[in-house]
């Protein structure tokens, strides 16, 4: 939580000696998540039904760290927007 806090620069949950309470972004950034999450489950569902095999894992990782516009500042994927891959 607190990573995710450094990153937006922004207080997602307000810590006292009695708990924590969600702020009013809380629910948003967990909305967001939810979603992300929808998908994942999407594209598992969408692979086992291409391979006729149960895909359990699927691995996806962008770091904190990666700047908000990261995709145009790295050449391997500038001008990819809306494109599709190739395999």
């Amino acid at each position: 939580m607190s990573a995710l806090e450094r990153e937006f620069d922004h207080q997602l949950v307000i810590r006292s000696s009695t708990g924590v309470q969600a702020r009013d972004t809380g629910p948003t950034l967990l909305g967001e998540c939810r979603a992300v999450l929808a998908r994942y489950d999407q594209a598992l569902a969408v692979m086992t039904a291409r391979t006729g095999e149960s895909v359990t894992t699927l691995r996806i990782g962008i770091p904190l760290e990666l700047p908000a516009d990261g995709a145009t500042r790295r050449p391997a994927v500038r001008g990819t927007q809306g494109a599709e891959p190739r395999w």
